[in-house]
């Protein structure tokens, strides 16, 4: 996960310092084999922690890697707002599937949480 936060901070380095550049292999590697390794750091921490394999991050990283081909066809800050995007979409259906966890879990004996 720390490594993925490393290329994710590179990325946006190198990033800033020339948005609308045509982004080099090298810098469409950092920028989507960051979030994608952080992906797969929290995933493989999920797995040890609760041993769940959860698909949204599985799916993310697909999706990612799936998506590298057409970056080199976008400008730098185009390739970085996809990882963002997938990164933030990831939360949203996390968030939203834990939520609808907790309300269908609600025992009989307490009280269902305030709607």
């Amino acid at each position: 996960m720390v490594g993925g936060v490393l290329l994710i901070s590179t990325g946006t380095s190198l990033v800033v310092g020339d948005p609308y550049r045509d982004p080099p292999l090298s810098w469409v590697l950092i920028l989507l084999g960051g979030p994608a390794l952080f992906l797969l750091g929290t995933l493989f921490f999920e797995i040890v922690v609760t041993g769940r394999l959860l698909g949204t991050r599985v799916t993310a990283i697909v999706v990612l890697a799936a998506s590298g081909p057409a970056m080199p066809l976008l400008p730098s800050l185009a390739v970085m707002a996809v990882p963002t995007l997938v990164l933030l979409g990831t939360l949203v259906v996390e968030l939203a599937v834990n939520r609808a966890g907790a309300t269908a879990e609600s025992s009989p004996g307490w009280p269902a949480p305030p709607q």
